[in-house]
């Protein structure tokens, strides 16, 4: 036997099940020893037989929750999964040895170890979900229809108040007022002059060379300073702007 050291979706018999009990906050679980038989792989997206390895985890089921109630969700999983007739006797028993179910296995820390058991168990037919989020195609059209509609009109209301978006040209009027203190001939005023006004969708190869070759100078020191104005409140007077604060 060895227990399971990774994460991800599993087919499993549950060989051996209880009934465990606490006494100080009064829950009741069903707690299930799981013996994998295959492994979901989500590249191929096929299940791989992996019964010869002898890999075990454990799932713990609240079926009554602390304030004496049973829990639904835990419930309704245990009785679809494998068929759980509702007693704990069957359970103890472990009557459901033979029932092969899907389970999905995740890691938690506890007390600086990492440790990986059972956090959902479904039945071994269920189309697998292996991507962000745990509801299935049927409950997210089951929620597109309870919530949709004033999801929907939200959304709408919000795109109306949002002002139009608008593009900054990578060089404006302003920047064209910038002094270039030419140290080096990589850099010339065509090129900042071929600049201005153009927003990025309307630059062409040949301008976004330039920008590379300008952005390049100022990286390398002082080979170019380049003054624009400043954009806070704090002052109307011109900056050094160099490397990678260039402005475009």
């Amino acid at each position: 036997m060895e227990w399971l050291q990774e994460a991800g979706i599993f087919k499993a018999m549950p060989l051996e099940s209880g009934v465990k009990t606490s006494k100080d906050t009064g829950s009741i679980a069903a707690e299930i020893r799981f013996k994998i038989t295959d492994v979901y792989n989500a590249t191929s997206e096929e299940w791989v037989d992996c019964v010869d390895r002898d890999l075990w985890v454990t799932g713990r089921f609240y079926v009554i929750g602390t304030d004496g109630t049973p829990n639904k969700h835990a419930v309704a999983s245990l009785q679809e999964s494998f068929g759980w007739d509702g007693t704990f006797e069957s359970l103890a028993n472990s009557a459901y040895r033979d029932r092969q179910v899907q389970i999905t296995v995740d890691g938690e820390v506890f007390e600086d170890v990492m440790r990986y058991k059972v956090k959902w168990i479904n039945h071994v037919d269920r189309p697998v979900n292996v991507g962000v989020g745990n509801a299935d195609i049927d409950r997210v059209r089951g929620l597109d229809g309870q919530y949709g509609a004033e999801l929907r009109a939200m959304i709408g209301a919000a795109n109306e108040a949002a002002p139009a978006a608008t593009m900054r040209p990578v060089v404006d009027a302003e920047d064209s007022k910038a002094v270039i203190a030419f140290g080096t001939y990589n850099v010339t005023r065509e090129m900042i002059e071929g600049l201005i006004g153009k927003t990025v969708e309307q630059a062409t190869p040949g301008d976004i060379a330039n920008l590379k070759t300008i952005y390049g100078e100022l990286q390398h020191g002082a080979a170019v300073e380049t003054h624009f104005p400043r954009t806070d409140d704090q002052s109307t007077g011109m900056v050094p702007v160099q490397g990678d604060d260039i402005p475009f």
